[in-house]
């Protein structure tokens, strides 16, 4: 009984263990740590694409020049989803076509790590 009313401290062995245990749940913790900033800076670089991407097609329904060798922009691209630019509207009962005609432009951001694809209607005006 007199071993455990010891009030002088620590010892040696009690110690060593302790930092033991605080060791094995700090690498634990180091872990999840990791991979969360991880996510976070994939998640970032993939905004940045889609924020590269983005520009190039305000870039290039604007007219202008696209900047990134890393995007490739084209018009009219065959696209077998789309549907065809035609919207009928009801009104009480009585069908009334209507078309829209327009071109449609796409851009694709591909740096090797991220590819986006981003497609848009532009009605004539």
């Amino acid at each position: 009984m007199k071993y455990f009313n010891n009030s002088k401290g620590l010892t040696l062995v009690e110690l060593i263990i302790s930092i033991a245990i605080v060791g094995i749940i700090a690498v634990a913790f180091l872990g999840i740590f990791t991979s969360g900033i991880t996510g976070i800076i994939s998640g970032g670089n993939l905004t940045k694409a889609g924020y590269v991407a983005q520009q190039a097609m305000e870039n290039q329904i604007e007219g202008l020049a696209i900047s990134s060798t890393a995007v490739t922009a084209s018009t009219n691209p065959p696209i077998p989803s789309l549907p065809p630019v035609a919207v009928t509207l009801n009104f009480t009962g009585v069908a009334v076509p209507i078309t829209v005609n327009g071109k449609v432009e796409q851009i694709e951001y591909d740096d090797g790590r991220y590819r986006i694809n981003i497609g848009t209607f532009i009605p004539n005006p």
